[in-house]
């Protein structure tokens, strides 16, 4: 006996039925809903290809974030290539994470300051001479490069380790203020420093801090200028700074030794360990020991042995101490 092909049944029509299937399922004829989303689970080449990708994004970010460079930039995948392969998966989030680490592998160079302020020089030269009954000069420079005129203050301080401001300008001076500057053109002025605190002078550098205020009405700080009856309030913004370091580090021949008087060196030579003030050597192995005998005159040394040293004495010391002890 013999199986015949069996024949699919025609309807009055004349034309072959077909088989459905129901929807969600699986089958033979086709589905009017859209495609599936594409999932990418291993071992899919697209995912191959992302772990690859992200290991090398990875190993540059690591060696940008410690100062390595970019070494081995030779295993970096095509990026192009890969950018528009995520594109034709619709992986847009991904291909704008690919954007976002280019710019950080090559970042664009930052834009020149709008309003650039420089300090050209300070007078006195030396800070080891300034004394609170005279002004410090502060020559300064605004340039504008805002594409705007600009007006605005210059004001500044000198100030020792951050916290310890010695002198302060006065605001609104007559050299120190911008009346619409041009753009791309530069102000030349003279900052004078005058409140003085009670601070004092310590050995070492003195640190020259200034600040442009920009006439701004969104700024942080207002002033009210002008007599009773015809007042006006101006508000200003910090938009640019400068600093600048003057003076000579503290030495031991120039800060240090003058400290010591003769009788002190000679006491401190004849007893049971004796140290030789005198010497930049002696001193600077034994510099704990003679802060210590200094500052807490309580301690195994005491000295000098007929008082105690100023505050301003004990700092110098201390500061030769902690910026190296130079010679």
């Amino acid at each position: 006996m013999t199986r015949k092909n069996r024949k699919h049944p025609k309807n009055k029509m004349g034309k072959k039925r077909v088989a459905k299937t129901k929807r969600g399922e699986p089958g033979r004829g086709s589905s009017s809903l859209p495609p599936e989303p594409l999932a990418l689970r291993p071992p899919h080449p697209i995912r191959a290809l992302l772990d690859v990708a992200t290991q090398a994004w990875e190993s540059s970010l690591i060696d940008k974030l410690t100062g390595g460079g970019l070494k081995g930039r030779e295993t970096l995948p095509d990026l192009n290539e890969l950018g528009h392969l995520l594109q034709r998966q619709d992986l847009q989030n991904l291909a704008i994470f690919d954007k976002k680490i280019r710019t950080f592998l090559h970042p664009p160079p930052p834009p020149p300051p709008q309003i650039e302020l420089q300090i050209q020089g300070i007078e006195p030269v030396a800070p080891s001479t300034w004394a609170p009954d005279q002004d410090v000069r502060v020559g300064f420079v605004v340039r504008n490069n805002s594409g705007q005129p600009t007006s605005g203050i210059v004001h500044g301080s000198a100030t020792q380790d951050v916290v310890r401001t010695l002198v302060s300008s006065r605001w609104f001076q007559p050299g120190s203020r911008v009346n619409n500057l041009p753009s791309g053109q530069a102000f030349i002025g003279v900052l004078e420093l005058k409140i003085w605190t009670a601070y004092h002078r310590l050995s070492g550098l003195v640190d020259i801090y200034l600040t442009y205020w920009v006439e701004d009405p969104a700024g942080t700080i207002t002033f009210v200028l002008g007599l009773p009856g015809n007042q006006s309030a101006v508000t200003y913004n910090a938009v640019s700074f400068a600093q600048g370091s003057f003076g000579t580090l503290t030495g031991f021949a120039a800060d240090i030794r003058p400290l010591f008087r003769d009788k002190d060196i000679q006491a401190m030579r004849s007893v049971d360990f004796p140290i030789d003030l005198a010497s930049y050597q002696e001193v600077k192995n034994h510099a704990k020991e003679i802060y210590d005998s200094v500052a807490h005159p309580t301690g195994v040394i005491s000295m000098p042995c007929d008082g105690l040293w100023p505050k301003d004495w004990v700092d110098t010391f201390k500061f030769w101490m902690d910026s190296g002890m130079s010679p």
